[in-house]
């Protein structure tokens, strides 16, 4: 329908350091958010400002990220 984006269908206020899947979601506009392919989004360096000692965690090239706070024991 209407308002649909690849990570903020409709905004008035702001989106900063938020991305989102062009090729999964296949939506390559949005109201917020920087639009990023696949690889990219599996990079650390894409997510600028990020907290990936303490708060963020990822499988560079294997993963998007994911809070750490969710996850208890991960096993490699």
């Amino acid at each position: 329908g209407n308002n649909v984006g690849g990570l903020v269908g409709e905004n008035w206020g702001t989106v900063e350091r938020s991305y989102w899947d062009v090729e999964t979601s296949r939506q390559t506009i949005s109201a917020g958010g920087e639009g990023k392919t696949t690889a990219e989004m599996k990079r650390k360096a894409t997510y600028v400002g990020w907290d990936f000692e303490g708060v963020w965690d990822i499988e560079e090239r294997e993963s998007y990220p994911w809070l750490r706070a969710f996850v208890k024991h991960r096993v490699k």
